[in-house]
């Protein structure tokens, strides 16, 4: 029977010869140990709660009785209920279903797998995945399940929590949670999910939780969200473990399954929210094109970092600092943050570079209308390198896997994007629609994080040749560079993860660290008295010159520049003082944006990224331009997406909008439509035409002549 059931049901075979232990945990002794502790039982003698009728706010209060039935109800929608059973058949149906979406396959390397081994044998670990698609959960689970490891409780959003498919995956290990409860006068359920928490780990249950929050819809990771984080670490400091592991995951996709859907909504579309019989066509559309080989997804990538103790890295800082009052609430959010910061910068380490990553990423930068095969795979293997130099892993490829990654990976799609047009011998670059570009920029965007540092000294340098009226080669020193470099890296803090902070002068330290990077790799080079200049000779064991390099890195991120100063441009839908719904202003800048890059005024279709406009306007919320408010009896929340908006005192006039536009303008590249003498015969400047249009959409009639250079 046992021959029989290998030789035809060799998936079915294979699940049920994994050993794991789910079928011990006291599910039961874990809820009423949750329902009957202090926390919950405080909140459930919190008798007041807040309601909103007709736009009017009122207090009332609520019978104990029905605060403990309510804190039934959110402990029984909340909590997972793993069995095994189910685990074993969704392996068995995922197996089955990858095999179809992952052509190329899923590789994990078996010394990562066996340092996690060895980590849940100490204690519960923290899987921290980065997260780009709901494909994650699934990849992880089944990573663990086919591994042996400890299959975790995932945390997952009650957006998931639909009919049938919610149950399913809550038999699976689905623990879900609300988006957002830290701002609730009820602390009901954020007491709920507190001692949840503590009690998975203190059963030595590990646990699985998205470390930004959401998935990220433009290919490069979030800032951390910590909530989950921050109970662990009350657990550990609270005595309620002793040893606890955090697991760094990075999963890399050659291509998503959700890229369609995340180019609407980073264009303006809403969110579509989860559905039983839309998500059901959904599935069985993906996978029809796969069985077909209509489609193909590529291939996925899992790397591990080391995992490290929650309690030893508390050691150290209390080595560092005895005085150091761990106690103390503030205390216990920073040091959340700094291992969520530090756990992302590790993600970045150790990704893997797919090959539709570099295909996108030339394409997306090729400053000629087309390409040929040759240039394509020659530049395809040159950034592979320049990614490796600097330390990152890229997938191995050669001509033969740049032709299937143009064939299957990138052309080979059923969706309205062709993100690679052929004509004859060539791959024309010059013809993509708006939103091709925006997907073929999600793609570039998984691979920035390994240029960041010296992409920022690059748009330094190219601001001050550009601002330059000198002629010949030009050259500047390491303070107007380093000036330069620090404004952009503070301006684009929310876009990348840096390097952990080593303390006091780490910025500096970090500059020159990068420019003695750029000097020995060539892109600078070093004339008298120190001053730098950008390298316009080939370097050695190349056919790049410097200059070729400099501009690569610099195209690699105008685009955020643009999306930063278009935000402040959209700030002039607020004045004189006017308050907005953050939507209504997303909406309002992502027309102009469409408006001037049609018109010449902006070259970079992606910089109306819906995710990055969002950054930015809660980075000039930290600069005293906005703030956010919450209306009583409405819905506005302090989520991104979701605020309420309005200019701060002093930048409620035009005139101070209009500086701050020029100031962040100044790090914009040149427009390509300025450089025709033909086209400047019509208009003033960029900045100057921007403005201008962005009033007259407003409705205001407003000359505004050409701009004397500062």
């Amino acid at each position: 029977l046992y021959a029989a059931l290998v030789t035809f049901f060799p998936d079915l075979s294979w699940a049920l010869t994994r050993v794991h232990a789910h079928e011990d945990i006291p599910y039961a002794a874990i809820a009423e140990r949750v329902l009957q502790s202090d926390a919950v039982q405080a909140a459930v003698g919190h008798s007041t709660a807040r309601t909103v009728e007709n736009g009017h706010v009122s207090t009332v209060k609520v019978p104990n009785k029905k605060r403990q039935k309510l804190a039934q109800e959110i402990y029984e929608n909340m909590a997972a209920r793993p069995r095994m059973p189910v685990i074993r058949f969704l392996a068995v149906i995922m197996r089955k279903a990858f095999r179809l979406l992952y052509v190329f396959g899923i590789h994990i390397d078996d010394e990562e797998i066996q340092r996690v081994r060895e980590a849940q044998a100490r204690g519960p670990v923290l899987f921290l995945p980065t997260h780009k698609s709901h494909v994650d959960y699934l990849v992880m689970q089944l990573m663990c399940f086919a591994r042996e490891l400890h299959v975790p409780v995932v945390v997952a959003g009650d957006n998931l929590n639909i009919p049938i498919i919610g149950r399913i995956l809550k038999w699976g290990g689905a623990l879900f949670i609300r988006r957002s409860f830290s701002g609730d006068t009820d602390p009901l359920y954020g007491a709920l999910f507190s001692e949840y928490i503590k009690q998975l780990l203190a059963h030595g249950i590990s646990i699985e939780c998205f470390i930004e929050g959401g998935r990220s819809r433009s290919g490069k990771v979030l800032p951390p969200k910590i909530g989950v984080l921050h109970r662990v670490v009350d657990a550990v400091l609270d005595g309620l473990v002793s040893e606890c592991s955090i697991v760094p995951v990075s999963i890399a996709y050659d291509r998503l399954v959700e890229n369609e859907s995340y180019v609407e909504e980073l264009t303006g579309g809403k969110k579509r929210k989860e559905r039983l019989l839309p998500t059901m066509r959904s599935l069985s559309s993906i996978m029809a094109s796969t069985f077909f080989e209509v489609n193909t997804y590529g291939r996925v990538d899992i790397r591990i970092a080391h995992p490290f103790s929650i309690t030893e890295y508390l050691k150290t800082v209390r080595s560092a600092d005895p005085s150091i009052k761990l106690h103390k609430a503030r205390v216990r959010k920073y040091l959340a943050y700094s291992l969520g910061y530090s756990t992302l910068y590790q993600c970045n380490k150790i990704s893997v570079v797919e090959p539709s990553a570099l295909v996108a990423t030339v394409l997306l930068t090729h400053y000629q209308r087309g390409i040929s095969k040759r240039d394509l795979v020659r530049d395809v293997m040159w950034l592979a390198n320049e990614i490796r130099i600097r330390g990152g892993s890229v997938v191995d490829i050669d001509l033969a896997g740049v032709e299937m990654v143009v064939e299957y990976v990138l052309r080979g799609i059923t969706g309205e994007n062709k993100l690679v047009k052929k004509y004859k011998e060539r791959y024309m670059v010059s013809l993509y629609s708006p939103k091709e570009r925006m997907e073929l920029g999600s793609f570039r965007n998984q691979l920035i994080h390994h240029f960041v540092d010296e992409a920022l000294v690059c748009l330094a340098f190219y601001t001050c040749e550009k601002e330059d009226a000198s002629i010949g080669p030009f050259r500047t020193d390491r303070a107007t560079l380093l000036q330069h470099s620090t404004f952009l890296s503070k301006m684009l803090k929310l876009e990348f993860i840096y390097r952990p902070s080593l303390g006091e002068g780490t910025m500096q330290k970090n500059f020159e660290r990068t420019v003695t990077a750029m000097l020995s790799r060539g892109i600078l080079v070093e004339k008298h008295e120190g001053m730098l200049e950008v390298n316009d000779e080939m370097i050695a064991g190349t056919d790049n010159k410097g200059t070729q390099v400099y501009l690569f890195l610099c195209a690699l991120f105008w685009h955020f520049i643009d999306s930063y100063w278009l935000g402040c441009l959209g700030l002039f839908t607020l004045l004189p003082s006017r308050v907005s719904s953050e939507e209504a202003l997303l909406g309002k800048v992502q027309e102009v944006g469409e408006t001037l890059y049609f018109d010449g005024q902006l070259d970079l279709y992606e910089a109306i990224a819906r995710d990055t406009l969002l950054n930015a306007w809660t980075l000039l919320e930290s600069w005293g331009v906005v703030e956010f408010i919450r209306i009583e009896g409405t819905s506005s929340t302090y989520a991104p997406g979701k605020r309420t908006i309005r200019l701060q005192g002093r930048f409620q006039r035009e005139e101070s909008i209009e500086r701050l536009v020029v100031e962040v303008g100044r790090y914009r590249k040149r427009s390509r439509a300025y450089r025709s003498r033909r086209y400047a015969n019509k208009c003033t400047t960029d900045i100057d035409d921007a403005i201008r249009i962005m009033k007259e959409t407003l409705g205001e009639e407003l000359h505004v002549g050409p701009r004397q250079p500062n």
